[in-house]
């Protein structure tokens, strides 16, 4: 298991003394994070809450609903592509709260990238091609590339253009139309799929 790790620092102040203070980001299981953190010194900590927020330095909501005595939290991860910014504080037993630690930062991306399309079938019309292929569970928008034969007996593909449903209509130059193959890729957060071809002869 491949363990992630953002290691950032900053001067954490905890009423009047200052301390080293390090928040860290580990492990990306299925759909949680797990949040580690340096220990504070001072003889009266009573422990440390976790924050969360869809921006950058502000707009934090308070995670954990008792005091943490450790110094690890695992955050669940809701929506695949949006950024969590995590931060956390300190508190003392007098309920005196310290400011932000440093912040870190997390994408959740989906480990698997979307599936080729399938069912590809070209139909030639009166004005061009009609293209049609079976929709993706998960994709995004399907990238249409036209292909040419190069010497090597390999397909040189060029981008045509973006579509998010699982048709077009393409209409196609007489010197395109000779041996041009017509490719289809699905797109996610997650990446992007290998091309699935036909050949228009």
């Amino acid at each position: 298991m491949n363990r992630k790790r953002l290691v950032s620092t900053l001067l954490f102040i905890f009423l009047i003394e200052v301390v080293l203070f390090a928040l860290l980001l580990t492990t990306v299981q299925a759909q949680t994070v797990d949040l580690i953190w340096d220990a504070n010194p001072e003889t009266d900590l009573a422990g440390y809450n976790v924050y969360r927020s869809a921006i950058t330095g502000s707009g934090y909501t308070k995670l954990n609903s008792n005091i943490l005595t450790t110094l690890d939290y695992t955050a669940s991860l809701a929506d695949y592509g949006i950024t969590n910014y995590f931060v956390c504080t300190a508190m003392n037993t007098s309920g005196l709260e310290s400011d932000y630690s440093n912040e870190v930062s997390y994408v959740m991306l989906n480990p698997d990238p979307p599936s080729v399309p399938t069912g590809l079938t070209i139909t030639q019309t009166t004005v061009g091609l009609s293209i049609d292929w079976e929709d993706v569970p998960g994709a995004e928008n399907y990238r249409v590339l036209i292909g040419r034969l190069a010497k090597n007996n390999t397909i040189h593909w060029k981008y045509r253009r973006s579509v998010i449903q699982s048709n077009i209509e393409l209409t196609l130059s007489k010197k395109n139309k000779k041996e041009t193959y017509i490719g289809i890729q699905s797109v996610s957060s997650a990446g992007i799929s290998a091309i699935t071809a036909h050949i228009i002869s």
